[in-house]
């Protein structure tokens, strides 16, 4: 009797879980915007210290003794679910000649979980909804030298 109770509540719990509606975490690539800059939040473990940091697409970007450079960004389309999407490389540096990569890959805000840095030491992760976009970095940049013409 209790095994046919237990059968029953698995196929239960499965016939629930399979009525559920999956959307797509994957970034469409086609709707994407290129982003400039991008925001990441880096742990140190053994100090319990936090950090949010900016990071410009090409530039380094430190935190303890991590180097953190983004080569790509990318920002879901307007239509979308919000996320976010970098490629990253990440390097522990020991001394001026001594440095390893520990990371380089993709990371997602939509999943920090299974694209995180797992180092014994540190977490560095994306914040979701923090990026700069290209369009509105040059729209801005317009509006600021517009906005320094009509005053001089």
């Amino acid at each position: 009797m209790k095994n046919n109770f237990t059968r029953l509540s698995a196929l239960a719990c499965i016939l629930a879980l399979a009525s559920i509606p999956l959307k797509s975490e994957a970034l469409n690539t086609e709707t994407a915007r290129d982003c400039t800059t991008v925001t990441l939040r880096a742990l140190d473990k053994i100090n319990a210290k936090t950090e949010a940091i900016v990071a410009t697409l090409g530039e380094p970007a430190k935190f303890e003794n991590l180097k953190i450079v983004v080569r790509r960004c990318l920002k879901s389309g307007i239509a979308e679910p919000a996320d976010t999407a970098i490629f990253v490389e990440i390097n522990e540096t020991f001394s001026a000649d001594n440095a390893r990569n520990i990371y380089k890959g993709w990371m997602f805000a939509s999943s920090p979980s299974l694209s995180t840095l797992d180092h014994p030491t540190f977490g560095v992760w994306v914040k979701r909804d923090q990026v700069h976009d290209k369009d509105t970095d040059d729209e801005a940049d317009q509006e600021e030298s517009g906005a320094q013409a009509v005053a001089s």
